[in-house]
């Protein structure tokens, strides 16, 4: 038997405490400073750590500080010695600071280097490993930005060369600047304390008489002087640390924890106890069975209640057990209980998480705690050492962790674990939370599969508490939208779709022109639902709902298959007196034995009165319609609603329209079919629009200009591109401009539309030479990009004037739509300047050299680009602005969107001074566009909101981080991102192609619920956007009664 004192001292060191010491407020905390040069011991001069060792302990925080510094050591090599020289001393705080040898570029070398000795996304997953590490030993981190550097003799000879800026005093620091930002956003993202020495110099020489000289024996390595001021942030820094637990009492809570103990409190519990056994509360044989049933019992959606309330549907136990205020929830959305002996003996995971939360009996919303915990776990992730647990109190605040030991008298495979909270020897009821979870391969369940007579979990001490139930967004709980209602309970189903009208459009075999009738039944109502397949042209249906007053609005559709997998559905639906039909869609994979399954679809809130339901087919896509639920609204809820479609606040999310897959899936024939696309963003927040036209100049418009993609073919690269030809071409011949209706439907709901250009649509490769193709493109070779080594691109130059001017002309032709403003999509894409004839005839102008004599990322290239590209927004602006003159829009602004990439350093490339635009207020709306080529978002998968952030501060831009619609998997990810968005300071949520979601059926929640409303920020970060999916399997549908046997497996 083995025993841990973890004693959490809720001082000052109970931030710094690693919970599987023992601490008391006599021993130090152990401090690491953990770094480079500007870290290690440099002969007698006094470093920032032996002045924190000095003066920390006279502050009231005793500390005994290790200095993992190194000369010349960047993070790769802090990675090799991470354990040996932080981990080992089982640190309690760890200060980190790299980025000088990291970020170094060894010009000097023969042949010089070009790129930093550590590139930007390793440099950040290096320090995102350190810090993830350490949080998840409850250490405390604390990141430090480098130093500035500056020009020496010795340096400027070194390292006087591109991409460095010898003649500039802030040359030496091109790069270094950049992974100084990467800290700043870093720390902001994991929510570690920040100490920003960079700006720390560059503030101290920006006072009088000062200089960053001043700090820096030669150059590089901060002097006695510099180290007082790191020294002295990190003082305050802790100190603040401090304070924040000045509030909390100085008693000491002592959680005990015994591994695998001889006095077992589960075997022989203390007095007051209670034990479980998991088969009191699902039992084996199931209800209305006498036999056992082997393996899986059952598996119970999360929160498992049947300890807070038991069910004769769990159990054959009687009378029924006692509710014991338990419940279990997991990583996955459901919780199993396995029985490998006739006997439920473990509650599974199903994933890799278990979570065994203290709740009232009587309602399970109210929070309750006890004094100790004992469980059993049993599974090979023993072995390894691979399963932890950790105890929470009410707040979240972590109260113990450790690793299960394996008890060696069972093979390595079972543990037991007894907790409990002492006061001074006192048990004190504080644990409200178990966590149990593993890592690596193997499996583990929480029960003692050995021993099925015996409990599996006992606690005691148990107190109710005044306080609610409070989850991290991981641990949220989703619930069905409609349950959101009051009077959910008094919801009401419609399932016989036979009711509709008209009655010939209904028939009992498959016909072209008609919806084929099916009977079909559910465990838990049956009724007649209407289909309709590829080829139907089938009419419009209306259900009379005969309903006075306002309801929530559901309809269920059901999966279709194709064959053996799910296939694409949709419908179109509107109520009377909605101005347009809604596109929806189940998205669900088949249930077992391929059974079809379906899926509740939130269509919205209004009053029905008067509102029949209208049902409409989509072109090429079948459909199978199945009930209609609505669920009469209190009068408060009407009136929040209404509140909520009438208030702008959180109206800040950005949908754009690519201008291709808002016509190629549906192939509209009219106006309706178009204004369907917009209206599921009636009462959304998207209340700003970027639409595209299609590519630079390739458009879907009436034009003088442009040209429409592949509008003069007639064999096409794929069917949707021939869909897309020949829906535009059918609408331009009737008089129907897609892009004036875009605008129209767009202020119809009050929301903001900016029609945008891509920067590099304008030519395919083969196959799509001829349908991606500019005529304008094709009419002038002569400014075409061309690359470095001479190589000819695809791609038209900016550096052309004329290629400018030409865009300018296309701009001037949608703005006589009257639209809100323009926008230029630089992430679609790049390059935009190379080193063609016009560039290099600018750029030999003005700096006397020949840039294809130089190296491709010489700053002067960068800084033509930038002047380019920066000559062509102005032209854009003062376009608008003229243009809302002409039109008689005076005094009101015409918006310019642009999309930039995820940092400065990708902007800088390419020529995108997004800062001079923002300075010369140039734009009004800037999209962090990650998802662009050729740029470090790629790999990162995000961009640097915080950098945005704080060059918009004091602006009128708004900045929004992008998501892709189809690139979008998960629901709790996407919130939890989103969160950190808003906290660096994204002033709303920018979606590309929020119609397109085509991968989020793997996120297992309902998505349009909750991307419409992203602009709800409170909503964002507790977790009450994430919704559970009405699901209902079939269990016939016509003659199929979804046997175990699948019919189409002759086919």
């Amino acid at each position: 038997m083995s025993i841990t004192n973890v004693r959490l001292q809720l001082l000052i060191l109970a931030m710094f405490v690693s919970s599987a010491n023992v601490a008391n407020s006599q021993e130090p905390a152990v401090l690491v400073a953990f770094g480079d040069s500007t870290t290690a011991k440099r002969g007698d001069l006094e470093i920032y750590a032996e002045i924190l060792q000095r003066e920390l302990p006279q502050t009231g925080l005793p500390v005994r500080v290790v200095n993992a510094g190194i000369s010349g050591h960047n993070t790769d090599h802090a990675q090799a010695r991470f354990k040996t020289d932080v981990l080992d001393h089982n640190p309690d705080i760890v200060v980190i600071q790299f980025g000088i040898n990291d970020a170094a570029v060894d010009v000097w070398k023969d042949p010089p280097a070009t790129t930093p000795r550590v590139p930007m996304d390793r440099y950040v997953k290096n320090l995102r490993h350190f810090v993830g590490t350490l949080k998840a030993r409850k250490v405390q981190v604390v990141l430090m930005t480098p130093n500035p550097l500056r020009w020496t003799p010795k340096m400027r000879e070194m390292y006087g060369k591109p991409p460095y800026l010898a003649d500039e005093p802030n040359g030496f620091n091109v790069k270094l600047q950049e992974y100084a930002e990467a800290v700043r956003h870093l720390a902001k993202a994991e929510m570690v304390p920040l100490i920003d020495i960079y700006r720390s110099f560059e503030h101290y020489g920006e006072t009088d008489g000062n200089s960053i000289d001043d700090l820096l024996l030669d150059g590089i390595h901060p002097n006695k002087h510099g180290h007082r001021i790191v020294a002295d942030q990190l003082i305050t820094q802790l100190q603040k640390l401090k304070a924040l637990n000045s509030r909390v009492s100085k008693s000491a809570v002592e959680i005990r924890v015994l591994d695998n103990p001889a006095d077992s409190s589960i075997r022989q519990p203390m007095t007051g106890a209670t034990t479980v056994r998991f088969e009191d509360y699902v039992s084996n044989p199931p209800p209305q069975h006498t036999e056992p049933v082997q393996a899986w019992v059952g598996t119970f959606d999360v929160p498992f209640t049947g300890f807070t309330k038991p069910t004769a549907a769990n159990t054959t136990v009687a009378p029924l057990p006692d509710p014991v205020g338990l419940l279990i929830e997991s990583s996955s959305d459901t919780v199993g209980f396995y029985d490998p002996s006739s006997q439920v003996d473990c509650a599974d995971p199903r994933a890799d998480k278990l979570i065994f939360r203290f709740v009232a009996p009587t309602n399970t919303r109210r929070a309750a705690t006890v004094s100790s915990v004992a469980f059993r776990i049993t599974g090979t992730s023993l072995k390894g050492g691979n399963v932890r647990y950790s105890l929470h109190d009410i707040s979240g605040k972590t109260l113990a962790s450790g690793s299960a030991v394996p008890n060696p008298n069972s093979r390595g495979i079972e543990s037991e674990v007894d907790c409990r909270a002492l006061l001074n020897g006192k048990p004190q009821s504080v644990i409200h939370k178990l966590v149990v979870e593993h890592s690596g391969s193997g499996y583990f369940v929480v029960g003692g599969v050995m021993h099925p007579q015996e409990p599996d979990f006992s606690f005691a001490g148990f107190q109710v508490s005044s306080e609610t139930v409070s989850r991290p967004l991981n641990e949220q709980i989703p619930f069905a939208h409609s349950s959101q209602w009051q009077n959910a309970a008094k919801a009401e189903l419609m399932t016989d779709m036979t009711a509709c009208t008209p009655a010939d459009g209904l028939s009992k075999r498959r016909e072209h022109a008609k919806w084929k009738v099916f009977e079909y039944e559910t465990a838990d109502f049956s009724g007649k639902c209407v289909s309709v397949g590829r080829e139907s042209s089938a009419p419009d249906l209306t259900l009379k709902l005969g309903k006075q007053g306002w309801h929530a609005v559901y309809v269920g559709l059901s999966t279709i298959t194709d064959l053996v997998r799910p296939d694409k559905n949709n419908v179109e639906v509107k109520l009377t007196n909605d101005p347009a039909y809604t596109r929806l869609s189940n998205r669900l994979d088949l249930g077992s034995r391929r059974r079809d399954v379906l899926e509740e679809i939130f269509l919205g809130v209004a009053d029905l009165t008067g509102n029949d339901l209208h049902f409409s087919t989509v072109y090429e896509m079948p459909a199978r319609i199945h009930y209609v639920k609505t669920v009469p609204l209190t009068e408060s809820e009407v009136a929040e609603v209404l509140a909520d479609r009438q208030q702008t606040a959180t109206k800040t999310s950005v949908a754009t329209f690519d201008g291709f897959t808002w016509i190629h899936p549906f192939r509209p024939q009219n106006r309706a079919d178009l204004a369907a696309t917009f209206s599921g963003y009636r009462d959304s927040d998207f209340k700003t629009w970027w639409f595209q036209v299609g590519g630079a100049d390739l458009v879907h418009h009436p034009t003088k200009v442009g040209n429409l993609m592949g509008g003069h073919l007639d064999t096409f690269p794929r069917s949707v591109d021939r869909e897309y030809v020949e829906s535009v071409r059918h609408l331009l011949q009737q008089g129907i401009d897609p892009l004036k209706v875009a605008v129209e439907e767009a202020h119809a709901q009050d929301a903001e539309i900016l029609v945008c250009l891509r920067a590099a649509g304008w030519k395919g490769a083969p196959p799509w030479e001829e349908f991606f193709m500019s005529e304008f493109y094709e009419a002038h070779p002569e400014w075409r990009c061309v690359d470095h080594d001479g190589t000819p691109t695809m791609h038209m130059s900016y550096a052309a004037e004329e290629v400018q001017d030409h865009l300018l002309d296309v701009y001037r032709e949608v703005l006589q739509r009257e639209p809100d403003g323009a926008g230029f999509m630089f992430h679609r894409g790049m390059p935009m300047i190379l080193w063609e004839e016009p560039f290099c005839k600018r750029f030999i102008q003005k700096f006397g050299e020949d840039p294809r004599k130089l190296a491709e990322d010489d700053p002067r290239v960068f800084e033509m680009r930038a002047e380019i590209v920066t000559g062509f927004m102005r032209k854009i602006r003062k376009l608008l602005d003229e243009t809302a003159e002409k039109q008689g829009r005076a005094g009101l602004r015409l918006k310019l969107a642009v999309t930039t990439f995820a940092t400065a350093a990708d902007n800088r490339k390419f020529g995108i001074d997004v800062e001079k635009w923002i300075e010369e207020k140039l734009i009004d709306q800037i999209g962090i566009a990650w998802f662009a080529y050729y740029t470090s978002g790629l790999k990162t998968k995000s961009g640097d909101t915080a950098y945005y952030a704080r060059i918009t501060e004091g602006t009128d831009v708004t900045i929004y981080p992008f998501y892709v619609g189809w690139k979008m998997k998960s629901a709790s990810d996407l919130l939890s991102k989103v969160a950190t968005n808003y906290d660096d300071g994204a002033d709303g949520i920018a979606v590309w192609d929020p119609n397109q979601f085509v991968e989020w059926q793997s996120g297992k929640n309902p998505y349009w619920p909750l991307v419409s409303k992203l602009g709800h920020r409170q909503k964002v970060r507790d977790g009450s956007l994430l919704y559970k999916p009405v699901t209902t399997p079939l269990t016939r549908l016509g003659n199929n009664h979804y046997s175990r046997w699948y019919p189409n497996t002759g086919f």
